[in-house]
């Protein structure tokens, strides 16, 4: 085996010494990055809008004036409608409906009665003129009229005074008269039904002159409601034998009237017939204004504030007692002459000494 081995051995022939490693081969370069593309301009922003220049605001309309108190409506209404027509420009018919509304009349005597009371009106300046105290001939002062009124709430008694007289008012039926009903607040007398108030104290001057004892300057009775189309007491304010007023519906069905006197004495006056819309809710007033300088005085009505008519003369003073009775729907407690289905929302009694 071993003459074998070294037979191969010599074939194959001595192995020679191992060769060096070749050197590794140089890494080739990387190549260059392309160069980015240069960013386009950003186009310039727009200049902004100036803002428009804010209107100047309009000037503020003068406040109206405030229309005088109480029932004297018109003045204050005239002017509110007078203020609705201007922004329509429609000033001819707002004058042309105002003068059929407005009593210029009754405000000049006002006016006038003012400036008198101020110490202006007369002949002599320190008294301003004939009896400053009672407001002057044919209408007095009403500026300072005592008013006090009795507002109605159903079937409620008493109805308790709003203003200077204290005497509560209170629902009352005579004998077999048909009981009062109501409408929500409004009180419906009904014939033989009746408000009553006892006594009403006016606390009046008194003289030893039976013919002006007790006068007042100015006595105003309303009422505010629906006056039946018959005759019949409204409101009466008396003393019997002593003083009376007593406020009515024409038997013509389409006037006023009062009954009015002293002493026992009395007088009656009616308004212009035709002149007054019955069955239909106002407010109805009858006026007294006392004549320093005469006998008598004047008599006025009105409706919902409007004069019905011209004034009206008396030929006597009216007289106001500490102890007079007021009855609505009656007279003197007697409801036989008063009106059926009257409605009464409220009533005012207004006086000046």
């Amino acid at each position: 085996m071993g003459t074998e081995v070294q037979w191969l051995a010599s074939l194959v022939g001595a192995q020679g010494p191992k060769g060096d490693t070749g050197a590794a081969g140089a890494k080739g370069d990387k190549g260059d990055t392309g160069s980015a593309g240069s960013q386009g301009e950003k186009g310039d922003q727009g200049d902004k809008g100036d803002t428009g220049d804010v209107g100047p605001a309009g000037e503020a309309g003068a406040a109206g004036e405030i229309g005088p108190a109480g029932p004297g409506v018109p003045v204050a209404g005239a002017l509110h409608y007078i203020l609705s027509k201007a922004s329509t420009s429609d000033y001819d018919t707002a004058w042309a409906d105002v003068n059929d509304l407005v009593d210029w009349d009754r405000i000049a005597s006002m006016i006038s009665t003012a400036i008198a009371n101020s110490g202006g009106g007369g002949t002599d300046p320190g008294d301003g003129g004939t009896d400053p105290g009672d407001g002057g001939d044919n209408g007095g002062d009403t500026g300072d009229l005592l008013v006090t009124r009795w507002t109605a709430n159903g079937l409620s008694s008493p109805i308790t005074p709003n203003g200077a007289l204290s005497t509560a008012m209170s629902i009352d039926t005579n004998g077999d008269g048909t009981a009062p009903t109501a409408n929500g607040s409004t009180l419906i007398l009904n014939r033989g039904s009746y408000l009553a108030g006892k006594p009403l104290v006016f606390s009046l001057a008194t003289t030893a002159d039976d013919t002006t004892t007790q006068t007042p300057s100015v006595f105003r009775v309303g009422i505010k409601g629906i006056l039946a189309v018959d005759t019949g007491s409204v409101v009466d304010t008396s003393e019997w034998q002593i003083g009376q007023f007593t406020f009515s519906t024409h038997w013509s069905g389409s006037a006023l009237r009062v009954t009015y006197g002293r002493n026992g004495n009395g007088e009656l006056i009616d308004s212009d017939d035709g002149t007054v819309d019955l069955g239909n809710s106002h407010f109805y007033e009858a006026e007294w204004t006392n004549d320093a300088s005469a006998a008598g005085g004047t008599m006025r009505f009105y409706v919902d504030g409007v004069q019905l008519g011209s004034d009206k003369p008396t030929s006597m003073k009216l007289r106001l007692s500490d102890n007079m009775e007021t009855d609505v729907n009656a007279s003197g407690g007697n409801a036989g002459g008063g009106q059926d289905n009257m409605s009464v929302e409220y009533l005012e009694i207004s006086y000046k000494a």
